[in-house]
This record gives C-alpha cells, structure tokens and sequence, in this order.
C-alpha cells in the first residue's frame, strides 16, 4: 500500500518566507482570491500544493503606459 502524503498546511507567515514576499501581499493574495486560503480561527491557512498558482508572478509593478499621454 502506497503512504499517500498530505498537502502541507502553511501560516501566511510560511507563505510569505517561502515565496518571498511580505505578510501583507499573502493577505491580498487571499482577498484577490489568487491564492485560495481558509480562515481557522483568527489566522489564514494554505495548502503548499495551492502556491504553484502565485510561485511564478511577475515581480513588482507592471509598466506605465504611455497611451493617453501628450
């Protein structure tokens, strides 16, 4: 018989060490529903298998664009 290994559950402090970013963008990920989360209590948790879905974002701010300007 095969040993079936649970996914991780992960704080948002985990989150944010592993894919390095802040606390705070962990949250906005959750509240933009790109990164799905539950809430056990007071705190956020995250399956590690559910971090493929924002391990490879662009990084900072998209380009300003220049249409609309004179």
């Amino acid at each position: 018989m095969k040993d079936v290994a649970k996914p991780k559950r992960m704080t948002v402090k985990q989150v944010a060490d592993e894919l390095g970013v802040s606390v705070p963008r962990v949250h906005q990920l959750i509240q933009e529903q790109r990164l799905p989360a539950e809430k056990l209590g007071r705190d956020w948790i995250i399956e590690s298998s559910d971090l493929e879905k924002v391990r490879d974002r662009p990084t900072g701010r998209p380009p300003k664009s220049n249409k609309g300007i004179y």
